[in-house]
């Protein structure tokens, strides 16, 4: 295992030693102007961070307390609906809406005299920016949420109530406090992932740090500038991980996870009570602007375009996203599965650190490791006769440094969570760990392992800026192929490929939605109902 561990720490930290030696060469680097702008450029992608994190936090939050404890028309069906905007990666939303929303689009043709609220929204603007985001983002806060109070159920309530609270005051001051660390990790996520977009900003003419520094590296051939300034983004990371390092532990993530993996929390029946008028239309309106008008607008695009949209390469680019994705979701099964079973070993210390570094890389924005990607990539000319599976292996490599933390935070969870007596029984039976791993070990993980696999082939299926930066040669997964079109405004043609993005991205949509809704009909509270209804019978 330490032989193992080393080679991981090779993989996950070569790129940025490559980018630290880059940045230190004796080359000329931009002047006052060039930090201006890349400094610039991080104030404003943090603060458009900070108002996508409010935004779906408060949004999030409502929409799972409405689910969960009110009742009303359609809500079964609605809470379901809610997670379907992750099929829509924000910066096709930002295509769609830029089209709908101008002088000539439909919506002006036939609705200006009536609708006046969509056109103050200017679309390419850092308005726009938030909104497109908060539109595809908003359901991780949600399924966070949604599974902190399932695990909940209704106990918060029947506590309040022992103490003379108020339904209201119960949810403010009882249940709110129990959501929160499941609130704030869906509000993180969400500000990573603002913070790190490209697609989005690019396409909007935001200019957030991503595209500066792209900008800066490409157009203004400043390769050795954005190497020292991405060195400084990684050491203020450094410290603010330092700061925030016992919130990251299992410990404290595993009620942030809420019962997610834990079928018998789902036992304790929710306690719905009749809810308001508005609330079907609460639940419906970021359905509506999410994922049906989208879907609407891309249908009609495709149907109106077919006789000259070019579908031949379609096929290819669905085995190539994935090829992607099995690449990825093995590599990053690895590495998080090394990393984590050795933080009990002789090399401890180690496995924290690249767990912590596994953190930066996803925190950080996606230029900083594409810039250390090119840089090692770069150096492995020799290997230019194997062009197209180096290209891809750099490029697989790259996205798994990106996405790692989405599978080493369950299995950490999962880890801390094995008893005593699991451990206590593989020295007694004089199992390997090997053996204690496959014999024991795989079991009670699995479902951890494959809730991170599940959020990284999402995550995958979306990915576009590595892909287009790092531009491996004869490889163009779904998402690439739609960001090319649409940048050259060609929207129409772009639409078959956008529709074969959603039906893919069905798949782990699905599953992720059908592990988090366990609430009345899940297994074990048919198993009790069953039960229940059988005493019955027999009494009678």
């Amino acid at each position: 295992m330490p032989a193992v561990l080393l080679l991981v720490a090779l993989i996950l930290l070569a790129p940025f030693a490559a980018l630290a030696v880059f940045a230190f060469e004796p080359q000329a680097v931009g002047g006052g102007g060039s930090w201006l702008a890349a400094l610039d450029g991080t104030a404003r992608s943090l603060l458009l961070g900070a108002a996508v994190c409010l935004i779906t936090a408060a949004l999030g939050l409502s929409l799972a307390y409405v689910v969960s404890y009110r009742r009303f028309w359609g809500r079964r069906v609605l809470q379901k609906l809610l997670v379907l905007p992750l099929l829509f990666p924000p910066f096709v939303l930002a295509n769609i809406y830029a089209e709908l929303l101008s002088p000539s689009g439909p919506f002006a043709n036939s609705f200006a005299k009536w609708l006046v609220l969509p056109f103050a929204l200017d679309v390419r603007s850092a308005g726009g920016f938030v909104f497109c985001m908060s539109l595809s983002l908003f359901p991780y806060a949600y399924l966070l949420c949604k599974m902190s109070f399932e695990e909940h159920g209704s106990a918060p309530f029947a506590f309040g109530q022992s103490i003379g609270l108020s339904r209201r005051q119960t949810a403010r001051k009882v249940l709110l406090p129990l959501c929160l660390p499941a609130l704030l990790l869906g509000a993180a996520l969400v500000a990573m992932e603002t913070i790190g977009d490209w697609a989005t900003a690019s396409t909007l003419s935001v200019r957030t740090a991503s595209v500066v520094l792209h900008d800066l590296w490409f157009a203004h051939e400043q390769p050795h500038f954005v190497a020292r300034f991405s060195l400084l983004l990684i050491g203020a990371l450094l410290v603010l991980l330092v700061a925030v390092s016992r919130r990251m532990e299992p410990a404290h993530l595993r009620h942030a996870l809420g019962g997610l993996l834990r079928p018998d929390a789902y036992i304790t029946r929710l306690a719905p009570q009749q809810g308001s008028r508005i609330a079907p239309l609460m639940c419906l309106l970021p359905v509506l602007l999410g994922f049906v008008i989208p879907l609407a607008a891309t249908l009609q695009l495709f149907a109106s375009s077919l006789s000259r949209i070019d579908l031949s390469g379609l096929r290819k680019s669905c085995l190539h996203t994935l090829a992607l994705v099995l690449a990825v979701g093995l590599i990053t099964l690895l590495l998080a599965i090394a990393i984590t079973y050795s933080r009990n070993g002789g090399l401890g210390w180690l496995a924290r650190l690249l767990s912590g570094w596994a953190t930066i890389s996803y925190l950080m924005p996606v230029m900083v490791l594409a810039a250390a990607v090119l840089v090692l990539s770069g150096w492995a000319s020799p290997l230019s006769r194997y062009a197209d599976h180096t290209a891809f292996a750099i490029l697989s490599i790259a996205v798994a440094l990106r996405f790692l933390c989405f599978v080493l935070v369950p299995l950490g969870v999962g880890l801390s969570s094995l008893s005593e007596q699991l451990s206590d029984l593989a020295k007694s039976l004089a199992l390997s760990p090997t053996r204690a791993f496959m014999a024991l070990h795989v079991a009670h993980l699995k479902r951890f392992a494959a809730l991170g696999l599940l959020l990284v082939v999402l995550q995958t299926v979306r990915e576009v800026a590595l892909t287009v930066w790092l531009s491996p040669f004869g490889f163009e997964p779904i998402a690439a192929k739609v960001y090319a079109l649409a940048r050259i405004d060609m929207l129409a043609e772009s639409s078959g490929w956008v529709l074969a993005l959603v039906l893919i991205g069905i798949g782990p949509v699905m599953v992720l939605q059908g592990v988090v809704f366990k609430e009345e009909g899940s297994t074990e509270q048919r198993r009790l109902s069953a039960s229940t209804r059988r005493t019955v019978a027999q009494s009678r």
